[in-house]
């Protein structure tokens, strides 16, 4: 049975590759910021827990105004804008294709 699992990408764990640990069935859904933590990102992911875990999947993160060359050709999951004492670090965030629910459900549109 599939639902919808929350991870939580910790402060001190953003780079530009980021692995979580999620059930081998699974597909990610989205990423926000969290509304109450200024150094904390959520990921959204539809797994299945029944099956094999310990499994690591990538989320990459690339900044506005960064190169984007690694990413091309990922699916893109959403923009996290994380405010810092200078200003506003805007992070885009992709994944693998096939670990994309859009990407699955519309055909690797």
């Amino acid at each position: 049975m599939e639902t919808i699992y929350k991870y939580v990408i910790h402060g001190n764990e953003i780079e530009d590759t980021v692995k979580i640990e999620l059930p081998l069935n699974h597909h990610f859904l989205s990423i926000e910021k969290n509304p109450n933590a200024n150094d904390e990102i959520w990921v959204w992911a539809m797994v299945d827990p029944e099956s094999e875990n310990g499994y690591s999947d990538n989320i990459y993160l690339v900044g506005t105004g960064h190169p984007a060359d690694r990413v091309f050709g990922k699916a893109f999951l959403g923009t996290v804008i994380l405010p810092l004492p200078f200003g506003n670090l805007v992070l885009h965030a992709f994944c693998d294709p096939e670990a994309s629910y859009v990407d699955q459900i519309m055909g690797g549109i």
